[in-house]
């Protein structure tokens, strides 16, 4: 846990609540009905409306149709969402007084299977301390936070409409999920299994972005999912709202410069879409 002192981050002293302790503890959390119908009851309109638009900043063509980036930009519920202090509350003492939004993206996935990354065992950041698989668990070590996604549903997700599918603990190793069982939905980590994330409307998931997750298999009769996803992070993490080709620290002239080369260009921050600002 750790509080802003001046310029520096130190050990918090101060108590937390279950909620954040369990977030650290276990890299995952669920706030059921944390929201009020007068805080949410223009959001579905707004947020459906982002769907229709065709603005190229919201959207990307290759992602058919299922997300619009951020959303907070167009929408001043998603806005007024990413600060809402059900959310801050539980986040900050992870990150200190000084946490910001990452990325803020609205998901609207439908109810087939659809074949990406977020159907594989996979996170989107991390891990901050890397092991080896060989080296065992350790849960005396306090793991740095680095970035925390936060789900806030806009609909009702039970089992068949495939819910996020979390490992509890295995943020903390700092392994990566096995490359050979990406897709085996019966993977373990230290006898843990997949725990489904059943959510109702407004409740709130909370993950840290390096546990092992991903979309459970969708069943028969599922209604797909639709809720707004927030990252947030240190302020030494670069905000991805806009991907870097839309916003970097270039003068034109060297952005001109930079070339065709992916590695060059990344090397001067010209990232191609990832994580945040294309996986979310």
């Amino acid at each position: 846990m750790l509080t802003r002192r001046g310029v520096y981050r130190r050990a918090r002293t101060e108590a937390v609540s279950a909620g954040t302790e369990r977030l650290e503890r276990d890299g995952y959390g669920l706030a059921r009905g944390a929201l009020s119908t007068r805080q949410t009851d223009q959001i579905p309109a707004e947020v459906d409306q982002l769907f229709v638009e065709l603005d190229t900043e919201l959207r990307r063509t290759n992602d058919g149709n299922e997300y619009r980036y951020a959303s907070l930009n167009r929408c001043a519920r998603a806005q007024d969402l990413v600060r809402n202090l059900v959310i801050v509350d539980v986040i900050e003492p992870l990150f200190g007084e000084d946490c910001n939004v990452v990325a803020n993206t609205a998901s609207r996935n439908p109810a087939e299977r659809h074949v990406t990354h977020r159907g594989r065992w996979h996170r989107e950041f991390g891990p901050p301390i890397a092991l080896s698989a060989d080296v065992p668990r350790q849960d005396t070590i306090s793991y740095p936070v680095v970035v925390i996604a936060v789900h806030v549903l806009l609909a009702l997700t039970p089992i068949r409409s495939s819910p996020t599918g979390v490992i509890p603990g295995n943020h903390r190793p700092g392994h990566a999920s096995p490359l050979d069982r990406r897709d085996d939905v019966s993977l373990t980590r230290d006898r843990q299994r997949a725990v489904p994330r059943i959510a109702r409307t407004w409740d709130i998931q909370l993950f840290g972005s390096d546990i092992w997750h991903r979309r459970t298999p969708v069943l028969p009769a599922g209604q797909g999912r639709y809720f707004l996803q927030n990252y947030y992070g240190q302020p030494d993490i670069a905000q991805r709202l806009r991907t870097t080709e839309q916003a970097h620290q270039l003068s034109p002239k060297a952005a001109e410069r930079a070339g065709e080369s992916p590695h060059a260009r990344a090397v001067l921050g010209l990232y191609e879409p990832l994580f945040y600002d294309g996986w979310s």
